[in-house]
């Protein structure tokens, strides 16, 4: 495997596996029982300030649990690979889903260290959709040949003044 062509597999590994972990976080207190418990704690803010709860109310562990689901189901259709449009619909997925998440964030007036983690999230899906967006429209071969050619010359140098040297 070229080495141009690593990090955009990597980057996407590296995404769905966060997505994934941060999602079973979410669902069960297996791994860290301390999190989870912050996480339920979590949810009640975000249930408040989600954009549509003055027409929809939503319970907050409805709603932990959905973000557990769309981020499992996404970071693992991502993981996967089974197609273009299918890692282009899940990457979509998950950059709405943390600009909402960055939204709720801003909403209970949370400092920035607290919202590390969405911003973080919230650049690398940006960038796997800019990549795989720029790779769709403008058909970028990620191939290092083709932009290291040297250029061919087309005849012999020829100096542009005839100059002597006067020594």
């Amino acid at each position: 495997m070229a080495f141009s062509r690593l990090p955009y597999p990597t980057l996407t590994g590296i995404i769905s596996l966060i997505f994934i972990f941060i999602g079973i976080l979410k669902i069960s207190p297996l791994i860290n029982e301390d999190f989870h418990r912050s996480m339920r704690h979590e949810f009640r803010g975000y249930a408040k300030v989600f954009p549509f709860s003055d027409t929809f109310k939503i319970s907050a562990r409805i709603y932990r649990n959905l973000a557990a689901i769309i981020e499992l189901v996404f970071g693992y259709l991502l993981l996967t690979r089974k197609s273009r449009w299918v890692c282009r619909f899940a990457n979509l997925v998950l950059f709405l889903w943390t600009l909402l998440n960055l939204y709720s964030q801003r909403e209970l007036r949370n400092p920035i260290e607290r919202m590390w983690l969405f911003l973080l999230l919230n650049v690398l899906t940006f960038i796997r959709l800019a990549l795989d967006f720029n790779n769709f429209f403008f058909h970028v071969n990620f191939d290092p040949t083709l932009v290291y050619k040297p250029i061919q010359s087309v005849g012999p140098i020829v100096p542009i003044a005839n100059t002597t040297h006067l020594g």
